[in-house]
């Protein structure tokens, strides 16, 4: 019996915290991106924290993880793309749109504690324990790296952190970062062929 994999999308990202809907993610409404969409089984997003906004919603928010399965994004966004209020420029791709979404529509799935999330440098620090070894990420008991060496790209900080979050998981046989950075998939996870249950299938939690 072939292992099931799953697909998915990872995003960290400082939530929107004055949203109209409260605090919230958002999602690029890129051609590229909204293909992926209908490829990937889910999108995870991890919640980061602005330094410059220490607030106790920021500090309560970062670290956690959050599931929003194909069929979820998917209706929300064809329900949700024509209203304004929902809608913010991208300042990433001149002329196109992000859409805000609720923190409160997708399902948390776990959390990073504060300490990894500070050592991994994700959180804007400028430091950082984890660095290149060749082609592997690995962390560094010996010093913290200051830029060089580091990873310094925030996506790819956060799918590794989220790989090791899946690769906890008990259903979970194999995690693979997939190299192109700019495909529409992040990570795919193969299921361990023991463990039918069909509610693990896409519910990585």
């Amino acid at each position: 019996m072939k292992n099931k994999t799953i697909k998915v999308g990872i995003k960290g990202q400082t939530p929107f915290y004055n949203s109209p809907v409260g605090p919230a993610f958002t999602y690029p409404l890129t051609d590229s991106q909204l293909k992926s969409v209908n490829i990937n089984d889910a999108n995870y997003f991890l919640a980061t924290m602005d330094l410059k906004c220490d607030t106790q919603l920021a500090r309560d928010l970062n670290g956690r993880q959050y599931r929003f399965l194909r069929k979820e994004i998917s209706e929300y966004i064809n329900k949700n793309k024509h209203n304004q209020d929902l809608l913010k420029e991208d300042k990433y791709v001149k002329g196109k749109f992000r859409i805000i979404i609720p923190i409160s529509a997708m399902t948390e799935v776990g959390r990073i504690d504060e300490k990894e999330m500070q050592e991994s440098g994700i959180i804007g620090a400028g430091t950082s324990d984890y660095s290149f070894f060749g082609e592997k990420i690995v962390k560094d008991y010996s010093k913290k790296s200051i830029d060089a060496g580091s990873v310094a790209k925030k996506g790819t900080t956060t799918e590794w952190l989220m790989k090791r979050y899946f690769e906890m998981q008990d259903s979970v046989e194999h995690v693979e970062i997939l190299e192109d950075t700019y495909g529409p998939t992040d990570i795919i996870i193969t299921m361990k062929t023991l463990d039918k249950r069909p509610e693990l299938e896409y519910n990585i939690t």
